[in-house]
């Protein structure tokens, strides 16, 4: 496997569930909705001592559901070379919207990374998000409370995007995330699906024109930008995995073979 740093120069961009993944330092933000009984079941006691992620999820190269070149990193390989790091210019609002699992320092994780060469890991600008991919796997030593982690990413039901020109000019969007009510059943494992909605309404204004494009690369046809993720948490154990496409199918296909290989794996 070849080094980060061969892959993908430049500045890079947090691996946040808006851009990426939610990858984040802690998560923040509450919810007083009801849990999801086919959503929220127990997931097997924790694993004893470190596994090899990789083998826990559909390797890059052929075969693999994610469009264009798909590349590989351990955290502490995505850390060093900064693509954890956040995106220049973009907030959000509430936190949780993108930073709704508590993870402490990344870098210190048993770690696993996949993205492709349309995801905007490594990127500071001109984020594009078609056919992008993000999928990460990792160990918390601490244990995985994924009904926590749902009603921390549903609390953003009314959140907000805001990226700022080169002028120190803004412009905000609306970004929400919604559970997916057909979520995904995996037998054994614990899993939470939702659908993250970006959108900056259409607009004649050259300024905030210039934002977006500077930002996303093109705009919509209708003259703004619409992106909608697809994000599954799969958790088995101590080990959670997190994917976020465009491509429901492909998704659920990735989630569906980390409980497979899991299973293989001794952990279920």
């Amino acid at each position: 496997m070849s080094t980060i740093s061969a892959r993908r120069p430049g500045v890079a961009a947090r691996v946040v569930a808006v851009v990426a993944l939610a990858v984040a330092a802690s998560a923040c933000g509450s919810s007083d909705s009801d849990p999801s009984p086919s959503q929220t079941s127990s997931a097997p006691a924790p694993t004893q001592g470190p596994v090899d992620l990789s083998k826990l999820i559909i390797p890059a190269g052929p075969g693999h559901p994610a469009k264009g070149k798909v590349f590989e990193a351990t955290f502490q390989e995505a850390a060093s070379s900064g693509l954890l790091a956040p995106p220049e210019g973009m907030t959000f609002a509430p936190d949780a919207c993108v930073n709704f699992i508590e993870l402490g320092d990344p870098a210190t994780l048993n770690g696993w990374m996949q993205y492709n060469e349309a995801s905007p890991v490594g990127k500071q600008h001109n984020l594009a998000h078609k056919d992008f991919y993000v999928g990460t796997i990792f160990q918390l030593p601490q244990g995985v409370d994924l009904e926590k982690i749902r009603l921390t990413a549903l609390s953003c039901d009314a959140g907000s995007v805001t990226l700022e020109g080169d002028d120190n000019t803004t412009v905000t969007g609306t970004l929400t995330n919604t559970e997916v009510d057909d979520a995904i059943d995996l037998p054994g494992a614990a899993a939470f699906e939702m659908t993250q909605r970006l959108q900056f309404e259409p607009t004649t204004d050259p300024d905030t024109n210039a934002i977006l494009t500077q930002y996303y690369g093109e705009l919509d046809p209708d003259g703004g930008v619409l992106r909608i993720k697809q994000i599954i948490l799969v958790n088995v154990g101590d080990i959670l995995l997190l994917v976020n496409m465009q491509d429901m199918t492909a998704a659920r296909q990735l989630a569906t073979d980390f409980r497979q290989r899991a299973e293989q794996h001794g952990l279920l």
